[in-house]
């Protein structure tokens, strides 16, 4: 039996972590601190999220779990204000995700996936022990939101991924799709393994990452977990300072940056 893996007492005490979480320390430390630290506060200007993705990816929940594609296109296009220009563009999707919808029920009825075990937006979580727990267990490692999956009658469990923008490498996606195996595993223990994918809206393309066993996850995933964690939050370990980069463009405290010319003082209505 292995030893159990050590995880730095930084890592424990900024849990529960998740891949924006970690990327943002990753990143700039800075604004790690101002988003999480102790003092934390409130963005000065907030990056509101692309109109359409989100309007696409509440689509594909719907019809995925069994709304008519015309009544879920409706409905989320009514529950997000969207501009008719807007309204334009997320129609554009409707032949994809018509079709991606009939090839999900396909893939159900062929691998004896039952209805109970579709799971849309879930929320799950893990311990530093790698078990399950709820998803704000403030004791938590590490948590995520799994946009689709699928239980096999053989015990595989499918996840798949919504991005409706441009493609990108799958190595791109490399520490999430880790850390959905790491939660599949911890809330299903008996299952034979994990295959993840994305589903490319735009271009109405499924790309699949190879099958991944249950003792990889066990045996190379819960190191690379650690390994990636510690990594990542290197910048804990030292005062605060801002770092440049194409991320500076999405942050909401960019008016205070002393990289960008502001004081670092924080306004007084911005302190939570």
């Amino acid at each position: 039996m292995s030893a159990p893996l050590v995880i730095p007492e930084h890592v424990l005490q900024q849990a529960p972590w998740s891949i924006s979480k970690a990327g943002v320390i990753e990143k700039c430390s800075q604004q790690y601190d101002y988003k999480y630290g102790p003092n934390k506060i409130k963005e000065l200007t907030v990056y509101q999220p692309a109109t359409v993705g989100v309007t696409v990816h509440k689509v594909l929940e719907m019809t995925l779990d069994g709304t008519p594609v015309k009544t879920a296109f409706q409905h989320a296009i009514d529950q997000n204000n969207l501009t008719l220009n807007e309204i334009d563009e997320v129609k554009t999707f409707w032949d994809q995700i018509d079709r991606f919808t009939k090839r999900m029920a396909q893939f159900q009825t062929k691998h004896g996936v039952l209805p109970q075990n579709r799971f849309i937006e879930r929320k799950w979580a893990i311990k530093p022990d790698f078990s399950a727990t709820d998803f704000f267990d403030k004791k938590g490692l590490f948590r995520g939101v799994v946009d689709f999956a699928m239980l096999t009658a053989s015990k595989d469990l499918i996840i798949i991924d919504h991005k409706s923008g441009k493609e990108k490498e799958l190595k791109e996606f490399e520490a999430q799709f880790r850390s959905y195996c790491l939660m599949a595993l911890a809330k299903m223990p008996d299952l034979r393994g994990v295959q993840t994918a994305i589903n490319f809206t735009l271009t109405d393309k499924l790309v699949w990452n190879p099958f991944v066993k249950a003792e990889v996850i066990r045996d190379q995933y819960r190191p690379w977990m650690v390994d990636y964690l510690t990594k990542s939050t290197v910048g804990l370990l030292q005062p605060p300072v801002p770092v440049k980069g194409w991320y500076c463009n999405y942050c909401g405290y960019k008016p205070i940056c002393t990289a960008f010319g502001g004081t670092g003082r924080v306004p007084e209505e911005a302190k939570q």
